[in-house]
Parts: C-alpha cells; sequence; structure tokens
C-alpha cells in the first residue's frame, strides 16, 4: 500500500493555496501550512498549521526542522505566498520594492532552497510548485511594478532550480494564473465590482473566469507522477487571456 503524500504549502490560510491544502488534504495526504496567519478551520481539519514568517530564513529553517521530524519527508512544496500593492501608492517606490522582494520573492527562496537541500541529502524525490502570474509578462498600471518584477523573477528561479537540483529527481515548475475568481463568489456576482469582472471575461477566449478548484488541479498534476518529465516550465492558467491581442478584441467590443 502506498504510503501517503507529505506536502507543505506557504502561504496556503487563504485563496488558492487553501483551495490546494484542502485537494491534498482531501486526497489522505499529510499536509501543513507555513504562514503568518493561523486558521483554526483548517488546523480542526487535520492540516497542520505553522505561524511562521517565510521570509525569516532562520525561522523557517526552523519550522522545516519541525515537519521534517514530522513528517520523515516533503514530497511536495507549494510556494504561494503573495502580497499585492496598488499602484498609485502613498508608499516610495523603494519601499513597495523592497517589501515585494521580501515577500513574492525571498519567501519562495528560502523554503526551495531548504527543501532542496534537506531531500538532497535523503536521496529522495521531490516537487516544488512556484506561484507565479501572467502580470509576470505583462504591464498593468493598475497594480506596482514591484510585484510583477518578482513574479518575473519567480519564473528564472524555477528554471534555476529545476536545472541545479534535476540530477537529485527534485523537479521545479511554476503556475501562472489568470484571472480566478474568489473563495467566496466563483462568478463575482456578489461583487460591487461585478460589472468590471464581466468586462474582464469578455477579452479571455472561454468568457468567463477560472475557479480555485481549477487551479489546484493543475497543482495536483505537477505533484504526481503523472507530470514525471516534466520540470523547469510555467504552466499558465489563464482560458488563454495572455496569447490575446488586446487592442483588436477592443475594438471588436465597440
Amino acid at each position: 500500500m502506498n504510503q501517503p503524500k507529505k506536502a507543505v504549502l506557504c502561504g496556503a490560510s487563504q485563496g488558492i493555496g487553501r483551495t490546494i491544502a484542502y485537494k491534498f488534504h482531501s486526497l489522505g495526504w499529510e499536509v501543513a501550512i507555513l504562514d503568518v496567519q493561523s486558521n483554526e478551520e483548517m488546523q480542526s481539519a487535520g492540516i497542520n498549521m505553522h505561524t511562521c514568517d517565510v521570509s525569516d530564513f532562520i525561522k523557517t529553517e526552523s519550522t522545516f526542522k519541525k515537519i521534517f521530524e514530522d513528517f520523515g519527508t516533503v514530497d511536495v512544496l507549494v510556494n504561494c505566498i503573495r502580497t499585492r500593492q496598488k499602484a498609485p501608492s502613498t508608499a516610495p517606490l523603494f519601499e513597495q520594492w523592497e517589501k515585494a522582494l521580501k515577500v513574492d520573492l525571498n519567501t519562495y527562496l528560502n523554503a526551495s532552497l531548504i527543501v532542496c537541500e534537506k531531500m538532497k541529502t535523503l536521496s529522495k524525490p521531490c516537487n516544488i510548485i512556484q506561484f507565479s502570474s501572467i502580470t509576470s509578462h505583462l504591464i498593468t498600471l493598475r497594480e506596482s511594478m514591484s510585484y510583477h518584477t518578482a513574479k518575473a523573477a519567480i519564473n528564472q528561479m524555477t528554471k534555476y532550480l529545476a536545472v541545479q537540483y534535476g540530477p537529485y529527481n527534485i523537479r521545479v515548475n511554476a503556475i501562472s494564473p489568470g484571472l480566478i475568481s474568489n473563495e467566496k463568489s466563483e462568478n463575482y456576482s456578489s461583487m460591487p465590482d461585478a460589472s468590471l469582472y464581466s468586462k474582464l471575461a469578455l477579452h479571455i477566449p472561454l468568457r468567463r473566469s477560472g475557479s480555485p478548484e481549477e487551479v489546484a488541479e493543475v497543482a495536483l498534476f505537477l505533484s504526481t507522477s503523472a507530470s514525471s518529465f516534466i520540470s523547469g516550465q510555467e504552466i499558465v492558467v489563464d482560458g488563454g487571456l495572455s496569447i490575446c491581442e488586446q487592442v483588436g478584441i477592443a475594438l471588436q467590443k465597440e
């Protein structure tokens, strides 16, 4: 009988990460979460919650030491910590920049290096999933450039780690979601700006936003032997949004 997989998710007390955690847990996997916020509901469901600022390498290393003592191994690591700063912001540019690098980039590197080095010594395979975004390739003035730059760096980090740790049977991939509905309302129908999301959906070839569950299925695929020869890749989950030439679409809607 196969042993249940051991999965660790960083920044999964809410949003897409939360959905992925529940998906893994529903399959009988042992799941642990590192987040600055605790989630009593998830803890009660049997998911191990660890309050930890993953941007702090020493604290993160200590937390992972406990997880390895409890789990013995880590089959899957999902990095989905994020912060988003709207533009224009009252914070100075470099303050935004430093925060984005600390939260959106350094946390991914800290967790990945700790797990990769440990799994390397254990001589066991591991799958690492980094959450990027289609905004890593696009420019939108509605958000800070620091967030987009950090996501672009995650894509390159993913490739680098995949090459560096590939010989140790450690696969590293990124997921870049597009317009994904939130956990409260799949179609944004209850939100004040529902009309905005309806307009945005018109620019998506599938004419709708995605759901957290659809992203979770991609994460599951990358976590299993079904994707055993896929590494160093960015998997875009956006319904085709990022491949569309937007000016032509806008004119078509006039």
